[in-house]
């Protein structure tokens, strides 16, 4: 017979993240929703190979964090991400590609990926991107990471140091680098999303960085962003 104490009755259960899988390949979406569904914290809400279906659904019933392919047969996933930020759609995004390249992987961080993990990651990885993904941290690949750590060497124009930031910057930058949409900063300061994208400006020119992309580089190699 099992007794149960008070205190685990009273004891918090982890939240229940929802997650939706868009890959062309069917054998890998079943296998990785297979591996994640073995998880009591984590719930596969869908999955679909193409890019029009999984938006169309997304908008329906939107997940916390999507695990995204970036090569569908119907639309490239890096327009996925685009279209997610365009219509304000709070969904976390993981990127899980076979794709290492840095136009991708700067391409994907500058629409908004929150993740990027290569498909030669261990499965331990993935769910170790999900759960961040879904408290809004950043996780990236081994090899991603450094990918990263290369484009911020000296020679690629270093920035200036944080201090040339006013306060509210720093508070922008700090909810950019862990995966906040411009919709989301602007709900959590109190401020419109034209005054977020004016804010992002002005950082870049602070700190001589030309894209949003390379700003949120430059911050979790700062140690702003948890990797």
């Amino acid at each position: 017979m099992i007794v149960m104490t008070h205190s685990d009755l009273t004891k918090p259960k982890p939240p229940t993240i929802r997650v939706f899988i868009v890959d062309d390949h069917p054998f890998i979406r079943k296998g990785i929703r297979a591996f994640i569904e073995q998880e009591p914290d984590i719930l596969v809400i869908g999955e679909s190979g193409s890019g029009l279906e999984a938006l169309k659904l997304c908008r329906q019933d939107p997940p916390d964090v999507l695990l995204l392919d970036l090569s569908l047969p119907d639309m490239p996933g890096i327009q996925i991400l685009k279209e997610l930020q365009h219509q304000s759609l709070r969904i976390r995004t993981v990127v899980c590609s076979s794709y290492s390249d840095d136009d991708n992987i700067l391409a994907a961080i500058q629409a908004g990926a929150t993740g990027y993990l290569i498909k030669t990651d261990p499965p331990e990885k993935i769910l170790q991107a999900l759960r961040n993904a879904y408290h809004g941290i950043s996780t990236l690949s081994d090899f991603v990471e450094s990918r990263v750590t290369e484009m911020d060497q000296p020679g690629n124009s270093p920035p200036l140091a944080l201090h040339h930031l006013t306060t509210r910057e720093l508070q922008i930058l700090r909810l950019l680098a862990t995966g906040h949409t411009n919709h989301e900063i602007a709900e959590k300061c109190f401020i419109s999303e034209g005054t977020v994208r004016t804010h992002i400006f002005h950082m870049q020119e602070k700190l001589s960085i030309d894209s949003r992309a390379k700003l949120v580089i430059y911050s979790i190699k700062q140690g702003i962003a948890q990797i």
